[in-house]
């Protein structure tokens, strides 16, 4: 009986993992060299991301979010109008939603 509860356990941990390597990898992939992450941050229960900065330029930063705009990977992209205020050196945090949920996470795995 007490094996049973482990392995109903463990199944139930199993089934809330997710692997986010290859998304974070993604989304890495799309940022150019002219922008440097300091964090990208993911909250799996509010579906929600945190990707903070610094770009290069204003027009590289909003060419960046175009980018994450374009692709699957983000949806909703919110870039704060203060993030914008700087010409040069423009630290940024920019927030999004995911576009995955449990049903269609498979989609979202790049290898």
């Amino acid at each position: 009986h007490i094996e049973n509860l482990k392995i109903r356990f463990l199944t139930s941990i199993q089934k809330k993992f997710i692997i986010w390597s290859p998304k974070l990898a993604a989304i890495s992939s799309l940022t150019p060299a002219n922008i440097e992450l300091f964090s990208i941050n993911i909250d799996n229960k509010s579906r929600q991301a945190r990707i903070s900065g610094e770009a290069k330029t204003r027009d590289d930063l909003l060419s960046y979010k175009q980018q994450l705009e374009t692709s699957s990977l983000l949806k909703e992209i919110d870039l704060p109008i203060e993030n914008l205020l700087e010409a040069e050196n423009v630290n940024f945090e920019i927030k999004a939603k995911l576009p995955w949920s449990k049903k269609n996470i498979i989609k979202y795995i790049w290898i």
